[in-house]
């Protein structure tokens, strides 16, 4: 990321060049083919930059709740708030293969529309069959690998992402007794109830640390899965644009 940093620092400079405040990248000039083919690759790799950053956001987010009046005007418990936040990581983390796939289509100029840069048209078909561009993929040496290891990393959060994507909330079996904990403990006002919230915020705290040590493990592994990809795209982006370039 670092490297299409400075790049892109150095596009700018060299084509936006007005002088007044303007929103965005305005060159003052129509790009050249080399530039045209950066600031697309680079695009595309911002925005799973920007994803990977959320899904470490997320592991923050879950152990950090802090009721507030806001909060409690709203009626949002600190079970809602892992809630949210387990099932935001779930539908970023199911969205990494799509935008990684994205990149793969701009740094080899394959010319697929964003929205067909999916598996099933660039990996494997929705009959288990080499897809159509796997081909071009597979030319390249250790990438078609390299993303079905991103692919069969993501197939244990798949049904979840679905689950919680069209029809139900998230309901892990172990989220059961913390939701009952809040449910029966939530709103009472029975002093003698009240002395137990301490058993509420123990066992809550308990499961959110689980959940969040899962959450930067799967991370890791993930950003791990990511960077081979990486790697193999470099290479190719420096062939093209040199190319392009000369």
């Amino acid at each position: 990321m670092d490297k299409m940093t400075t790049m892109g620092s150095k596009l700018i400079r060299d084509t936006d060049t007005f002088k007044r405040s303007t929103p965005g990248f305005s060159p003052d000039r129509e790009l050249f083919r080399h530039e045209e083919y950066f600031y697309d690759c680079y695009l595309a790799l911002a925005e799973i930059y920007t994803i990977l950053r959320q899904l470490d956001q997320s592991a923050v987010f879950l152990a950090n709740f802090r009721s507030s009046k806001a909060l409690k005007e709203a009626k949002i418990t600190r079970f809602e708030h892992i809630i949210y936040h387990l099932e935001s990581h779930l539908l970023r983390m199911t969205g990494v293969l799509d935008r990684l796939l994205i990149l793969v289509n701009k740094v080899l100029r394959l010319g697929l529309e964003d929205v067909s840069c999916k598996s099933h048209n660039m990996l494997v078909s929705k009959d288990n069959k080499k897809a159509k561009l796997a081909p071009k993929i597979e030319a390249i040496a250790g990438l078609f690998d390299a993303l079905l290891e991103v692919s069969t990393f993501m197939d244990q959060f798949r049904d979840d992402r679905n689950s919680v994507a069209h029809s139900k909330r998230l309901n892990f079996d172990d989220l059961r007794r913390i939701e009952m904990y809040h449910v029966v403990f939530g709103d009472t006002t029975d002093p003698e109830i009240k002395k137990r919230l301490f058993i509420v915020k123990r066992e809550t705290d308990i499961k959110v640390w689980d959940y969040k040590a899962d959450i930067i493990k799967s991370n890791n592994s993930l950003k791990n899965l990511v960077g081979n990809v990486y790697d193999i795209l470099d290479i190719q982006f420096t062939s093209h644009h040199t190319k392009l370039k000369s």
